[in-house]
């Protein structure tokens, strides 16, 4: 069997394609159409900068050189719009396809024949269909809801439109249609007129053998793992923390990617004493980093439909590392938590929030920390891979 999984994303730090890779890798030879891939086993890599005409080549030259060259292609590109223009007369058509280099993607398609395609995200759709032969399977996983991301005026005018017409033209030639959650997915069901619920698979992680931790009613530690950015509302940890009683403390794993967000939080984690700021773990080290800590802590502001019905991933993470659960109230979220009592779900201002958690005893905790150890198996990435191969008629 030979499948070509496209994404237009770096493969090792995307954790929804490496579920795919994982549950295929000895079923099959795996090619990738991506940005990027160094450390995950592959038969074949395409460069999807190169087919789509993303050029980085010369960012890391000196700035005279570099403004030279990002002239010079902005011109070219502008060469290429108006070449598009009398070929596409469709303005989604013409944006999409006007950049891409056909001749690439024949030189794939001449050679090679897929039984499978998953193409990653309705960005990667059309090359996708355009990859496909006649006895190959269109697997699309489109993640999260695409059509409703932004609340940004321009968006809303812009891209909506765009993004429809992409799903819209291209919907009769997807095989299995798949996303993250069961409300994202009944919503593409009836917005689409699918004949049938997509798919969900979740973003699950890895069984991890461990025990829970005992809790120390003297210092029960809250953990938080991921990037610095404005839109995570880290800040809003902090001040819970800052008000909670002293025996409650919070550790926060950050990768630095707004060095004014970050530094901010610095600032803010200096006027209480029981805030810690560590550097991010990799991939691979996050849940046995947290699996010391009491409780994973995420908070999430309910702006956009893709937000008001995530799961994230930390939510997966803290049942492997067997922490109790303290989370902001979502779709998906709630009805886990309420499902398996693995934890607690907070909602209001602030101090309805502290309130919340400090009502929090150590034999609750522990109690919480059993329920996800309880869980672990069940909502581990191993029960999504046989979806994934199921999907793909697999045998086990």
């Amino acid at each position: 069997m030979k499948i070509l999984i496209i994404v237009n994303n770096d493969i090792d730090t995307d954790p929804r394609v490496l579920n795919q890779w994982e549950a295929l890798k000895e079923h099959a030879e795996i090619h990738f159409l991506a940005n990027s891939v160094k450390n995950t086993n592959h038969t074949a890599f395409f460069n999807f900068g190169d087919i789509t005409r993303r050029y980085t080549f010369h960012y890391n030259y000196p700035v005279l050189f570099r403004k030279m060259v990002t002239l010079l292609i902005t011109l070219f590109k502008g060469l290429l719009g108006l070449k598009a223009k009398l070929k596409y007369k469709n303005p989604h058509e013409r944006r999409y396809w006007q950049y891409v280099k056909i001749k690439k993607l024949n030189q794939i398609k001449s050679q090679h024949t897929y039984d499978y395609i998953i193409a990653n995200d309705i960005d990667t759709l059309p090359i996708a269909v355009y990859l496909k032969k006649k006895d190959t399977k269109l697997i699309f996983d489109a993640h999260e809801y695409f059509l409703d991301e932004d609340h940004d005026p321009l968006w809303i005018q812009y891209e909506r439109p765009y993004r429809k017409y992409l799903i819209d033209t291209h919907l009769k030639d997807i095989d299995v249609f798949m996303t993250v959650g069961d409300n994202i997915a009944e919503r593409f069901q009836k917005e689409l007129n699918l004949t049938q619920k997509p798919e969900v698979v979740y973003n699950a992680k890895k069984h991890f053998e461990n025990k829970p931790t005992p809790v120390n009613p003297d210092k029960i530690r809250m953990v938080h793992h991921g990037v610095a950015l404005p839109n995570r509302n880290l800040e809003a940890l902090l001040k819970v923390t800052q008000k909670l009683p002293p025996h409650f403390e919070l550790h926060l794993y950050l990768k630095k990617i707004d060095g004014y967000y970050y530094n901010q939080l610095m600032d803010m984690a200096k006027t209480c004493e029981r805030v810690f700021i560590h550097n991010a773990v990799p991939f691979d080290k996050i849940i046995p980093t947290i699996s010391q800590y009491d409780a994973g802590i995420f908070f999430i502001e309910k702006n956009s439909y893709n937000y008001a019905n995530c799961l994230p991933n930390k939510f997966f993470e803290f049942i492997q590392a067997k922490l109790m659960l303290i989370m902001s109230s979502t779709y998906e979220i709630d009805k886990f938590i309420q499902k398996y009592k693995n934890g607690i779900i907070v909602q209001g201002d602030i101090d309805k929030i502290v309130n919340h958690i400090k009502s929090l005893t150590a034999e609750q905790i522990h109690q919480y920390k059993q329920k996800s150890a309880e869980l672990a198996k069940i909502l581990s990435v191993e029960e999504e891979w046989k979806k994934i191969r199921k999907i793909l008629n697999i045998n086990e």
